[in-house]
């Protein structure tokens, strides 16, 4: 009886401090932990905190789970992006949610909640969830639009090597909107969305959008047939290359990602890619009693039996495939084009695709016959350029560009010089993409001769960009330009931050404005180079502004001072910032004020210099927030100086940080003296004039002392 009484009370003591968990965290306290950009999900109470994060807008937050979380005792656990339709509000997770081989059990949601998008995710758009399984479900929301046991909803998202089994109940639904669905992983796969490697031990996988992609996935009674022999596992596991699936077989009822259980071998005939070809075939634990699996038959770098592409051609370091052949660009294409939808690629050096007349589009879309081909892995040029771009082919509905179509993908840090496009019946064309679909496109351009030849192609939805034909829904651009016409089509909502094009770019690229607003990943020697670039060994472009004063730092790299700019140090001298010249350069991470003409210039990297002199002025590599003790250089009534900073302090902005900020501001000093010219009191009239004090007080009329009035040093 004792041991009864201590089980129940133990099982009480659990409950009541989840729901006083779950008082904490809706009351907006967040305590999770974070590592390497990633919150740390360890707990059911961490899950809950997570869900509460996500849901007042922190879509795009990033999670790991740490263990197994057990939600046994929360009868309603609130969906992560817990959409509703049609009265909102919108919320929604476009974050990466890694489970790292855990599984979550006892996932319940019990509430009448009309209208909304029902599942341990609400909706997803614009995601990725790995990793993650889901044992035990209970979902009584008659009322859902649409229900899913991993997510409600997809759009434009990628799930990966995921599964829900075990109880699996899921009321009928009997929600008004024609649309609802529901499903044993997701209600809806919607536009774009991506699902791999993924079961469920429920009837139905999923209601899915014919734009929406299933690769290797499994439900219902095939599970039922599959899973007890260890085929389902096998399967999972694909070429068998990296094997994430276990199963004991006898003892497992599926398979999960525990690697203290046994991996899965086949007994038959047997393909050098891992599919198993004969019918009969048996499946064991036994490494020894298993067939070989053949090797593959390359022939130009291609294997003849499966397709696969030979890795030597391409080397493959930490999970990235390395590029830097013309050749290597082009087994790319066809890796990706074969299948390989999802790969991570990184430029090593410039390509130049001159020898090429034609070179195949990375995910070669086609409509409307198809096939259904895209990417949607990162591809990191690492600042690098591809020359010389040519798509000379008829190619009927084909999506053109140096990507055919970008699905969930992320394109960075690439730029492209001289491209030719002569395929007048393509569906669409842009020089870095035709189209991208829920994708990310950072710090791109392309430049120099673009040549797109008029599309005559009979569908209505043609479009060309300099950058990409179309962006739809869901993708963000940001910090790219290009020398052509147009950037791009848009359709839906759009996310288009810091873009330029055409006109706009011949005005500003040749004064440096340009690269001052693409940011510092960009480079540009001012009079030398016609654009923007990359190149480490070109200039910082920085602005003066028509006040005649900037603040500078560069932590990464010592600068030479252009011709034009004097570059300063500051010391605090009570309310003065007693400024003091560097000669020829300045130092990496020496924060500095700059003075000189309005206008931009280069400032270029250098190796020369002493080390760094001692200052009160700081800098930010990253965006700053002020808290109220920090002073940035500004313009008030007239006089130049550092003021108390609001909000956000730039990156690569110096500063003044005074404890308490106790002070109005400093006045700038050049070596003792305001810099402000001093006159004599019969030089100025005092009808409403401005004065300051020294020490930055604003004051009514002058007394006996040093002031500044409109502007100017004078002393009664």
């Amino acid at each position: 009886m004792n041991n009864i009484n201590s089980s129940i009370m133990e099982k009480n003591y659990k409950t009541l401090m989840i729901l006083v968990s779950l008082l904490f965290w809706s009351s907006g306290l967040r305590a999770l932990d974070q590592k390497d950009g990633a919150y740390q999900i360890g707990t059911a109470e961490d899950l809950v905190a997570f869900s509460d994060l996500v849901n007042n807008g922190e879509y795009s937050a990033n999670a790991v789970l740490t263990t197994d979380i057990d939600l046994s005792g929360i009868s309603y656990f609130p969906p992560i992006g817990k959409q509703y339709y049609p009265q909102g509000p919108e919320l929604y997770f476009s974050g990466i949610f890694d489970g790292q081989g855990h599984i979550i059990y006892n996932l319940s949601i019990d509430k009448d909640d009309p209208g909304a998008e029902t599942g341990l995710f609400g909706r997803l758009d614009g995601a990725t969830v790995k990793n993650v399984g889901i044992v035990n479900a209970t979902f009584k929301n008659s009322w859902a639009l649409r229900a899913g046991v991993l997510a409600g909803c997809a759009v434009g998202s990628k799930v990966i090597n995921c599964f829900t089994a075990g109880n699996i109940a899921m009321e009928e639904c009997i929600c008004e909107y024609n649309h609802r669905n529901g499903g044993g992983l997701l209600g809806l796969i919607a536009s774009g969305a991506v699902v791999s490697n993924c079961y469920t031990t429920y009837g139905t996988i999923c209601f899915d959008d014919p734009s929406a992609t299933m690769e290797n996935c499994y439900c219902g009674e095939d599970v039922a047939n599959m899973a007890p022999t260890g085929k389902l596992c096998y399967q999972l596991n694909g070429d068998q290359q990296n094997i994430i699936w276990y199963q004991t077989i006898g003892e497992d009822a599926y398979p999960s990602f525990d690697s203290t259980h046994k991996q899965v071998y086949a007994i038959g005939d047997i393909k050098c890619d891992g599919t198993v070809l004969s019918e009969d075939a048996t499946y064991t634990n036994d490494k020894d009693a298993a067939s070989q699996i053949p090797p593959h038959n390359y022939v130009d770098g291609v294997c003849i039996e499966c397709g696969q592409f030979d890795p030597a051609l391409v080397p493959v370091v930490d999970g990235w495939y390395e590029v830097g052949t013309p050749e290597q660009l082009l087994s790319i294409s066809e890796l990706v084009n074969g299948g390989k939808y999802d790969i991570n690629v990184r430029l090593t050096a410039d390509i130049d695709l001159g020898d090429f007349s034609y070179f195949p589009p990375i995910g070669k879309q086609y409509y409307p016959q198809g096939p259904t081909l895209y990417f949607s892995g990162t591809f990191d040029g690492q600042g690098h350029i591809i020359c010389n771009l040519n798509i000379d082919k008829d190619d009927p509905g084909a999506e053109t560009g140096l990507f055919g179509r970008l699905n969930g993908a992320t394109v960075q840090n690439v730029g492209i010089v001289n491209a030719t496009f002569k395929n007048p019946h393509a569906l669409r064309a842009g020089v870095l993409g035709a189209c991208a679909v829920s994708s990310t496109i950072i710090n791109c351009f392309t430049a120099g001769n673009i040549a797109m030849e008029e599309c005559i192609c009979e569908y209505e939805n043609r479009n060309g960009g300099g950058l990409i034909g179309l962006i739809t829904s869901g993708t963000v651009v940001s910090n790219c330009y290009t020398t052509y016409g147009t950037l791009g089509a848009e359709a839906g909502v759009t996310n288009i931050q810091n873009c330029y094009w055409g006109e706009d770019v011949t005005n500003m690229a040749p004064t440096g404005e340009l690269c001052y607003k693409l940011g510092p990943s960009f480079r540009q020697n001012i009079g030398e180079d016609p654009y923007p670039i990359f190149d480490p060994t070109h200039g910082i472009v920085k602005k003066i502004t028509d006040a005649g004063y900037a603040t500078m730092y560069i932590p990464e790299t010592s600068v030479t001072i252009p011709t034009g700019v004097e570059a300063y140090t500051g010391t605090i001298n009570g309310s003065l910032l007693v400024l003091s010249p560097l000669q020829n350069v300045v130092i990496k991470g020496q924060a500095v004020v700059l003075k000189g003409n309005a206008g931009y210039y280069s400032f270029n990297p250098t190796d020369t210099g002493a080390g760094l002199i001692q200052s009160d002025l700081l800098g930010t590599a990253n965006p700053l927030e002020a808290n109220g003790s920090q002073y940035v250089l500004a313009q008030k009534d007239d006089v130049i100086g550092f003021y108390k900073a609001e909000g956000t302090i730039a990156a690569g902005k110096a500063y003044l940080d005074i404890a308490g900020g106790s002070v109005k501001g400093f006045t700038l000093s050049f070596d003792g003296e305001t810099g402000i010219e001093t006159i004599d009191n019969g030089q100025l009239t005092m009808d409403n004039a401005v004065i300051y004090d020294l020490s930055g007080r604003r004051i009514e009329k002058m007394q006996k002392g040093i002031f500044i009035v409109n502007g100017k040093k004078m002393q009664k």
